[in-house]
């Protein structure tokens, strides 16, 4: 692009020359009555004009490439500092990552922990489960013989009411034997005695059999809510799981995208960097380009002063003549 206004720059220039040039054969054919001196002298001056447009147009040229040169040069200076940016943005960029790679990689080892510290929690619900599960079954045993000592509480019930009757009729019977039944009437209170105590008992067990029925029903109704919270405890531990299943997943996937993130962004830094590294080699060139250009448009204009010299010199013949 540069080299381009260059030769637009010199084009004009050409053009420029070109113009004076021709103007000078326009303009300064000899007449036939004037001598030398003076022809030399009307040349002279023509020749100081042009070469002092010359040196004007010279001179807005070398400002042209000087300020081209400093812009060019704050340029680099600009795209120095959008690398040095680019290059702390870089650094940010990775530690951040970094940290994030470090906290997901904390987070995963917390994730793991607990999702341990929940199966073994799930483990032993699942224990406690069989055991309020085992205990139910129990309390049905514990039930069947209940309904069997109770049952032996009522034949031993029937078995005091029936020797209570035959005590009676014992009696009945030791009563009409007179005197030699009296030892009968003996024998027969007692076991009258015997079965009204095997009554009581029997009635006794039968109560309290009856209260025990009452806290086994308590306790089944217990046992069977903590089954059910245990059971309810299991599901969640059980989510639980399947939620930190998901987490861990989602973290890797998280990950996963950093990791493409830290790629690509490595790669456009990269990227920008060569490309920025190519604008600055480009830039120098063009500079070193300008200068050189700076420093022959200065050497020419030293050359146009010397000349201007010799015209001045010419001139001093036509006073002296």
């Amino acid at each position: 692009m540069l080299k381009n206004i260059f030769k637009k720059r010199n084009r004009k220039s050409e053009e420029f020359n070109e113009n004076v040039h021709s103007q000078s054969e326009l303009n300064l054919e000899k007449p036939k009555e004037m001598d030398r001196y003076e022809y030399a002298y009307i040349l002279a001056v023509e020749l100081e004009k042009n070469i002092n447009k010359i040196l004007k147009e010279e001179g807005k040229i070398t400002y042209g490439f000087k300020q081209t040169t400093e812009a060019l040069n704050q340029t680099n200076h600009k795209i120095h500092d959008i690398e040095k940016h680019i290059y702390n943005l870089s650094n940010d960029t990775e530690t951040i990552i970094h940290g994030i790679e470090k906290s997901i990689e904390t987070s995963q080892s917390r994730i793991s922990d607990s999702r341990r510290i929940v199966n073994e929690s799930a483990n032993q619900m699942n224990e406690v489960f069989s055991v309020f599960d085992n205990l139910v079954d129990v309390f049905n045993s514990v039930e069947e013989k209940y309904k069997e000592i109770n049952q032996f509480a009522n034949a031993i019930t029937d078995i005091a009411s029936q020797t209570n009757l035959l005590s009676l009729n014992a009696s009945i019977e030791a009563a009409r034997a007179g005197e030699s039944g009296k030892g009968f009437a003996v024998v027969a209170g007692e076991i009258k005695s015997l079965s009204d105590t095997t009554e009581r008992s029997a009635a006794d067990i039968i109560r309290l059999l009856g209260d025990m029925s009452q806290i086994l029903d308590s306790v089944r109704s217990h046992s069977n809510q903590g089954k059910e919270i245990v059971q309810n405890a299991a599901d969640t531990m059980n989510k639980s799981t399947s939620s930190f299943d998901s987490i861990t997943q989602a973290e890797q996937e998280v990950n996963h995208q950093i990791e493409k993130v830290k790629t690509s962004q490595s790669k456009s830094i990269n990227s920008i960097a060569e490309n920025i590294s190519s604008i600055v080699a480009l830039s120098k060139e063009e500079t070193e380009n300008l200068e050189e250009l700076i420093y022959n448009v200065e050497s020419k204009s030293e050359s146009y002063l010397y000349i201007l010299n010799h015209i001045n010199q010419i001139k001093e013949l036509k006073d002296k003549k």
